[in-house]
């Protein structure tokens, strides 16, 4: 399901649906001295009181039923409908296509209009966490949640699990490793609970709890696309084997070279203008529809980027006063309660509990390219989230340039360059905690290998607050060999930076060296 996501949104809609999060990874092999309770991101499936699953749909309602294949079959409807609308200007019936098309993957899921499921629909029930004393290992005790709704009540929950862990261990603190989702769930503990002095050790792990401006611009409705991010977009996913949509290697380096042909000779710049246009044909009917009855989830508006936050409000809700406002008062009040109490205030909650003595370590990714739909796209990203919103803080260059000459001059001045990466991509020093936020290159947000289970691990067991400079195994920044699933120190370029071009020629030549390569292959077959 996660994979279908990016492709709708890549291949359909360019920008009409939320990225799923997180899944759950594979056990490291050591262990801790106290217990772990590792909150996930968003995994759980969801049944129907009669037991049926419900999500994902692949599980049990259509046995043998594939995202994926389903993506790509539905796109000639999809583009039909959209030929038509283009010749007759009815864009409600393109966003009545559009809609019945992705509504059937979700929406047996929705809540309703005070931000409660359907009555008798949850997740599985888990056993209580075992009895153990000592060999703890990282997902012993495994937090599970139904991740459509409040943080702010999660919290609650985890906080009797939290108890119950205690008790089934008898240890007096647990630690905690929150990932991707699960890091609002974290907060929204840390916030309430903190202070009680039940937790040692934090480890947030791609956290969203800073807010991301690609899920802010959706969900205000203020979606914008440009030809230059169109292209980088499009040779992202084309040349990285992990994300690509479609097969072969001769295919995806056509279409990466296409792309950037046509951006260098101007004519992507209409591609753009085409698609803003149908955005704001569809805004009102499509992307509001979609917004509001199939991503209705307040853990979705929990990652909402500040900058964004109250104009998706007014977008979905409509102004103050508004018939919509007070047919979700209750849902609305749920999550101005988490976006002003729980993300507003993270650095301080976060701050003041360091300073009594928790410890808090980060671990952010780059090297993957946003969502081409906002004028902000072009920063430095895991593929779903903003590196500097990972790291909570970093300075972060654009996906396709470095830090300056002046800007790291000026680092040296002030004593800070030690915090810049090798690839002149980030400056840590920024972060809210510079010297315990790793920073891991080429691996995308989903994606959790062994090897980045082994660095949570080294976080968890240090004696005291674990740091950058401690381990050079373990420096600042880190890179992700795909083949290998090890990461070792970054020494310099990453082999993604060679897939940008702003030259013509060079553009033409890669163009015309891939239609060759096209060729051969259909003439030889």
């Amino acid at each position: 399901m996660k994979s279908s996501f990016r492709k709708i949104i890549s291949l359909v809609l360019s920008a009409l649906m939320i990225f799923s999060l997180c899944t759950v990874a594979f056990a490291a092999g050591d262990k801790t001295d106290l217990p772990i309770v590792y909150i996930a991101g968003r995994s759980a499936r969801i049944y129907a009181p009669d037991g049926t699953c419900i999500y994902p749909r692949s599980e049990n309602i259509e046995p043998g039923f594939d995202e994926v294949e389903y993506t790509k079959s539905i796109i000639p409807d999809i583009l039909k409908a959209l030929g038509k609308s283009m010749v007759t200007d009815d864009w409600d019936s393109y966003s009545d296509t559009v809609y019945d098309l992705i509504a059937p993957l979700f929406e047996q899921i929705q809540l309703d209009e005070n931000a409660d499921p359907e009555p008798g629909t949850k997740i599985a029930m888990y056993p209580e966490p075992k009895k153990k004393s000592s060999n703890f290992q990282l997902f012993d005790y495994q937090f599970q949640y139904d991740w459509r709704i409040d943080p702010c009540l999660l919290a609650d929950e985890l906080a009797v699990f939290i108890d119950k862990v205690l008790t089934a261990t008898g240890a007096s603190q647990v630690e905690i490793v929150g990932r991707c989702l699960g890091s609002t769930i974290v907060n929204a503990y840390l916030e309430k609970y903190g202070d009680e002095g039940k937790v040692a050790n934090v480890v947030f792990h791609v956290p969203t709890t800073a807010g991301s401006m690609t899920i802010g611009s959706l969900f205000s409705g203020q979606v914008k696309f440009n030809a230059e991010s169109l292209d980088r977009y499009v040779a992202y996913y084309m040349n990285d084997t992990n994300h690509r949509f479609l097969d072969g290697d001769e295919t995806a380096q056509f279409i990466a070279a296409f792309s950037a042909f046509i951006t260098q000779a101007q004519v992507m710049g209409y591609g753009a203008d085409v698609l803003n246009y149908v955005f704001l044909k569809v805004r009102d009917n499509l992307v509001k529809r979609l917004v509001k009855s199939l991503f209705f989830f307040p853990t979705y508006w929990a990652m909402i980027d500040d900058r964004y936050y109250e104009d998706a409000k007014t977008f979905v809700f409509g102004e103050e006063g508004s018939a919509d406002r007070e047919t979700y008062k209750k849902y609305i009040e749920k999550i101005d309660n988490y976006h002003y109490t729980v993300q507003m205030n993270y650095e301080s909650t976060l701050t003041r509990l360091h300073d009594k003595g928790m410890n808090i370590s980060v671990i952010a990714k780059y090297g993957g390219n946003l969502l081409p739909v906002n004028e902000g796209c072009d920063a430095l990203a895991d593929g779903r989230i903003e590196t500097s919103s990972l790291s909570f803080g970093a300075t972060c260059s654009l996906m396709h340039t470095k830090l300056s000459a002046s800007y790291i001059e000026k680092a040296k001045e002030k004593g800070t360059d030690k915090y810049i990466s090798a690839d002149r991509k980030i400056d840590a020093s920024t972060c809210l905690f510079p010297d315990s936020t790793w920073f891991v290159r080429g691996l995308e947000h989903a994606s959790f290998p062994q090897s980045v289970d082994q660095l949570i691990l080294f976080c968890l067991k240090h004696p005291g607050q674990a740091t950058v400079w401690e381990n050079e195994s373990y420096p600042q920044y880190l890179d992700y060999d795909p083949d290998t699933g090890a990461i070792s120190p970054v020494t310099g370029n990453s082999k993604q930076d060679k897939i940008w071009t702003n030259d013509f020629f060079q553009a033409v030549f890669r163009f015309l060296t891939a239609l060759l390569k096209i060729l051969v292959k259909v003439i030889s077959a």
